[in-house]
């Protein structure tokens, strides 16, 4: 057997990953792709918009597309056909402006390349990934996956004619520092740039109405963030580990943020929210471990649960006079706080919601507060003393349980409430309690 480069075996209908320029204009540079043999997990599968005819190209190109009337269709795939050129493929695609006297306007899973040929084997690396994706003038829609986990890609130039980025678009491109997104753009996808970790900045043009939840998921690189004005939601974990990100201030246009929405962003240091935003979802902020200030909008009234778990560094916490409930586990983990000023307006404070907050000394409890929930000051082992109103009246036993250094509790109501309130089951019988009736 002559030694050279190993082959494997690529069954007919194998699916395999390959790069794209798109371009009306000469190629500038492409290099080809990786064979990487796999099995399409059921997310990823393309499922056809109901109604829609999926047909192949007359034409001896090996198109696969949709039809979305008005003469306008959408590539979906790419199936080489039988005379195929393989040993001497220059590493390049073209998508045409049309196809079938047909206008390309948009793509979708066009990164997928399916072997029709009775070829059996094709070289290790005969693909290659490319380095540079042209979007011509005649694509409107960049669809679903059009070009995931490309791990060469360095440049993408998307044209003004563009008007949304579909979900996972750009998905798993490693080498992708910044991309120029277009002001014909109105929306971007869900997971849209997840997991391009060199992405540093993104400028989203004020035409943006809609960004998808996890659109910039894991883009450890981030760092500096232009948002569109038009844009009232960051939806679910659109800025969820992003690394580099060092200081948010929430823009006016902002209501909304959801879950986890800048979660594990390790190095954020400082949060300041806008007037406008009314809800902030559960673990928003959780695991910002360096996260030292935030400052609320006069419009929330709940810190929902886990916000601000595992912020090890968080130091001030400025909380609105509209706040109502502090829910579970809110601040768990936050072991640098010392102070917390809870407003009058404060009703609830939910279990866990300041456990292991190792360096809190004080804590003044709201008058219209009734109920302080399990664990809500456990394990807070720098915890001196506490003022509880006598609105509250019910502590669960494990409020203040291994808060070791208490000293004192000062209960505004009677020796007889406290009594009621199983007082004494609650405290270690080291620490005093003064009464102020």
């Amino acid at each position: 057997m002559s030694k050279g480069k190993r082959r494997r075996p690529v069954r007919r209908k194998n699916w395999l990953k390959i790069g794209i320029i798109l371009a009306a204009i000469p190629i500038l540079v492409a290099v080809g792709i990786v064979l990487k043999p796999f099995v399409i997990e059921p997310w990823l599968e393309k499922r056809a918009d109901p109604g829609i005819e999926n047909v192949s190209s007359e034409q001896p190109l090996g198109y696969v597309y949709d039809k979305l009337g008005n003469n306008n269709i959408m590539l979906t795939e790419y199936n080489p056909p039988d005379d195929f050129d393989y040993d001497n493929w220059d590493a390049s695609w073209t998508i045409p402006d049309t196809v079938d006297g047909y206008n390309v306007v948009a793509l979708r899973d066009i990164c997928r390349v399916r072997l029709m040929s009775d070829r059996d084997r094709v070289e290790d690396f005969f693909f290659r990934y490319l380095e540079r994706v042209i979007v011509p003038e005649s694509v409107t829609i960049i669809d679903r996956y059009a070009f995931a986990d490309l791990p060469l890609l360095e440049s993408v130039e998307i044209s003004d004619s563009v008007t949304e980025i579909g979900n996972y678009a750009f998905s798993g491109l490693p080498l992708l520092e910044t991309i120029e997104l277009p002001n014909s753009l109105t929306t971007i996808g869900e997971y849209a740039f997840r997991y391009s970790y060199a992405l540093s900045t993104i400028d989203i043009p004020d035409s943006v109405t809609s960004i998808g939840k996890g659109a910039f998921y894991g883009c450890f690189s981030l760092s500096d963030i232009s948002h569109s004005v038009n844009v009232s939601v960051i939806e679910d974990w659109t800025y969820s580990n992003c690394h580099s990100l060092i200081s948010i201030e929430i823009p006016s246009s902002i209501s909304e943020i959801g879950l986890y929405a800048f979660a594990n962003s390790a190095n954020l240091e400082n949060v300041k929210m806008a007037d406008s935003v009314s809800k902030i979802g559960r673990r928003a902020f959780s695991g910002c471990s360096n996260l030292k200030s935030v400052s609320f909008s006069n419009s929330i009234q709940k810190i929902e649960d886990w916000m601000f778990a595992d912020c090890f560094a968080l130091e001030t916490v400025d909380l609105p006079d509209s706040l109502i409930e502090i829910g579970s586990s809110a601040f768990r983990k936050s072991h640098k706080l010392e102070y917390i000023d809870l407003p009058d307006s404060l009703e609830i404070i939910g279990d866990s919601a300041f456990a292991d907050c190792i360096s809190l000394k004080s804590v003044t409890i709201p008058e219209q507060v009734s109920k302080i929930g399990s664990s809500a000051f456990a394990r807070c082992t720098s915890l001196v003393s506490i003022d509880i109103p006598a609105s509250v009246v019910e502590i669960d036993t494990n409020a203040f349980r291994s808060s070791d250094k208490l000293e004192i509790v000062r209960f505004a109501g009677s020796e007889a409430e406290w009594l009621e309130l199983g007082g004494p089951n609650l405290l270690p019988a080291s620490v005093e309690v003064e009464f102020g009736s």
